[in-house]
């Protein structure tokens, strides 16, 4: 199972999430407020029937966002979920066939999303609008014939790191 905190507290603490699988096989995704003891169980963000199997990269930030990956339609496609709160409904930001197990995604403080994609293209997506916003890949998007596979992002959403080649060998940008 894979597990998260969140950068920094709010007013109650960092949040941790993590994955959990239940006979059945049930997966399940929890939120955890480190500091209120009333949320010892955890607040549901998510059960498997929005999706086949979740991912072990769980990440999350201090506003209570929970971003993870999941596969989908009998595992054929890879999709990334978001959510905030209780409730098991988060939004499923967008979907990637084929299924891949390589999508890692990184969450600012200000509910900004970074991944790469399939296509090896470098994402973002804000939450909760989710329009997809190319920052970087092949071809147009800078010419890259390979991107990191964990991008990161600045605590404010403003600044992406990530690892490319442009054809005279990895470097970070």
């Amino acid at each position: 199972a894979g597990a998260a905190i969140s950068n920094k507290g709010g007013a109650s603490g960092p949040y941790i999430s993590t994955r959990k699988i239940e006979p059945g096989p049930l997966y399940w995704i929890y939120r955890f407020d480190s500091l209120a003891p009333s949320t010892q169980g955890g607040n549901i963000i998510s059960n498997s029937t929005q999706y086949d199997s979740a991912q072990n990269f769980v990440e999350a930030n201090s506003s209570g966002l929970v971003v993870f990956p999941a596969q989908i339609n009998g595992v054929t496609e890879a999709a990334l979920f978001a959510g905030k709160g209780g409730g098991i409904n988060p939004l499923k930001v967008a979907s990637f066939p084929p299924a891949s197990t390589n999508i890692r995604p990184a969450p600012s403080e200000t509910d900004r999303i970074v991944i790469r994609d399939n296509a090896n293209r470098i994402l973002r997506y804000d939450y909760p609008s989710f329009a997809a916003i190319p920052l970087a890949g092949p071809g147009a998007l800078g010419g890259f014939s390979t991107v990191g596979r964990e991008p990161g992002i600045s605590s404010d959403g403003e600044v992406t790191a990530f690892i490319g080649n442009r054809g005279s060998g990895e470097g970070l940008f």
